[in-house]
């Protein structure tokens, strides 16, 4: 028996893909990024469906829908290998910038980017500000992401480093 998603969303698909990027050394993770953004964006019919799919897939899902996944890939899948140096760090900044790319989405723009400090604010310590202009990023990209045609290409441009 399949197992049916009661959003009617199936991220297996997305969850498959990845597993195989993640283990590709020829690929930068923005590259890897951008493939899965394509590939999602061409597994679903609706836009929603595929950023709920990235999300549950490369955050761990959607708080208030589904915030436990079982199909998150898991933290080390990815890295910053590709990011321009304004968006890079040690950390998965692949999963970063598709959390806030799902903000942006269900958020907006103003909502979203507030979010983004709030969640980078660690009381006395400075805001990263790597995570910060990622984040600026993929909030604004989610909230316009029904104006973007090709979300991969989109991607590499404004976050690939030359």
């Amino acid at each position: 028996m399949n197992y049916v998603d009661p959003l009617g969303l199936n991220p297996a698909h997305l969850l498959a893909y990845a597993l195989t990027l993640s283990s590709r050394t020829d690929l930068t993770d923005i590259k890897k990024l951008a493939l899965m953004m394509n590939f999602a964006k061409s597994d679903n019919n609706n836009i929603c469906g595929a950023i709920n799919d990235l999300a549950d897939v490369l955050t761990g899902g959607i708080p208030t829908i589904r915030e436990k996944s079982p199909y998150y890939i898991g933290y080390k899948a990815f890295g910053a290998t590709g990011f321009k140096k304004e968006y890079a760090d040690s950390g998965n900044q692949v999963r970063h910038f598709v959390g806030s790319l799902v903000t942006g989405y269900y958020r907006g723009f103003t909502i979203g980017v507030s979010m983004v400090y709030a969640n980078e604010y660690r009381g006395n310590q400075p805001l990263s500000g790597s995570d910060v202009n990622l984040g600026v990023e993929g909030v604004d990209m989610g909230a316009n992401i029904n104006k973007i045609k090709n979300w991969g290409e989109t991607i590499q441009q404004r976050l690939a480093a030359p």
